[in-house]
């Protein structure tokens, strides 16, 4: 029905998927009944704006994968590993071909650089780190390109 989509978990012997509802005002609303009982009780519009903006970056992350994996034309994954997470991990077959970052917020330090390229260089793969505006960096970083606002308006307009 198109209501939950299923990702598949890389790095397990045995096929497992990680799922989540497609739309994220439908995994809004459950996370707050779960956590909550939103369905049921008197939940005031601050307390869920309060929740809303801390769900959003998985939100945001959410759509990038999806862009993403219809523009190159490869299949989204979940990394299981810990010291591997990273936010978008694409495949083709069995091999990760992309790995993405996402940083919406609006100043990233050298230090969140650093560690994004400690993360991202682990992989022989195509590096992402996806900003709202490659302004707000402190410096680029190494061996990854750097996608703002203006790359994922091109992108986004190949899509239709």
């Amino acid at each position: 029905m198109g209501l939950i989509k299923a990702v598949p978990i890389e790095g397990r012997k045995r096929r497992a998927f990680q799922y989540r509802h497609v739309s994220p005002i439908t995994d809004f609303a459950y996370y707050l009944n779960e956590k909550y009982g939103f369905f049921d009780a008197d939940i005031g519009s601050m307390r869920i704006k309060s929740l809303f903006t801390e769900r959003i970056p998985r939100y945001v992350k959410w759509f990038f994968e999806d862009l993403f994996a219809k523009h190159f034309g490869l299949q989204p994954v979940k990394i299981v590993k810990p010291e591997l997470e990273v936010d978008i991990a694409l495949r083709e077959y069995k091999r990760i071909k992309i790995v993405a970052e996402v940083k919406w917020g609006s100043d990233i330090g050298e230090k969140e650089i650093r560690n994004i390229e400690e993360k991202l260089l682990k992989f022989d793969a195509k590096r992402l780190l996806i900003v709202p505006d490659k302004e707000n960096l402190k410096r680029f970083p190494e061996n990854i390109e750097v996608w703002d606002w203006t790359d994922l308006l091109k992108i986004s307009s190949n899509q239709h």
